[in-house]
């Protein structure tokens, strides 16, 4: 199967201080990988890099084939993200947030199914602004899988849910919806 992301190489320095140094990796569709090392280890940096939202020294990266970089955005219409922190617009519910991003004819069904998969049926129609951490956060999720992408990069996506929430949350169950083999 072919690789829907390809790490090749990858060097990144801040200034005089090597960040990365000759990181590969492959990732092939259905497949979860974790990025893993302590802070400053350079996991946000990897995943900022595969977005195209910082340049790299040296190395490739592919997403379907496709060059990424600071310049190169086209493969990333195939991707959905999270980093760092969602960008929540407080005057609008969770829901014209998600209806705010969904692409394609078949958008309101899309939202209604990320949704229910994530368990934010209670609050959806709130106004942002009165989202705890852990429904915001839920909601980046949301927004990164709604539109059915190919990839999926979440960096942190558990911040803010403690052990109670992640398990009744629905992000485990979101993303094993959206990594589900099409049948």
């Amino acid at each position: 199967m072919a690789a829907i992301l390809t790490v090749d190489g990858l060097h990144k320095s801040f200034g005089s201080h090597q960040v990365l140094r000759k990181v590969s990796f492959t990732v092939e569709p259905g497949h979860v990988v974790g990025l893993v090392g302590p802070n400053g280890a350079g996991k946000s940096t990897i995943m900022k890099i595969i977005l195209g939202l910082i340049p790299y020294d040296r190395g490739q990266v592919t997403i379907g084939g496709q060059s990424v970089g600071i310049t190169s955005h086209q493969a990333l219409g195939q991707v959905g993200a999270l980093i760092e922190y969602p960008g929540i617009y407080p005057f609008l519910t969770g829901k014209q947030h998600l209806q705010l991003f969904a692409q394609g004819p078949d958008k309101q069904k899309r939202v209604d199914a990320v949704v229910h998969d994530m368990g934010m049926e209670k609050y959806i129609n709130s106004k942002a602004k009165r989202y705890s951490l852990g429904m915001k956060q839920k909601l980046g999720v949301a927004q990164a899988l709604l539109n059915e992408p190919a990839l999926v990069i979440l960096d942190e996506p558990m911040n803010g849910l403690d052990p109670a929430a992640v398990k009744s949350s629905g992000i485990l169950s979101g993303l094993r919806q959206t990594l589900a083999p099409a049948s």
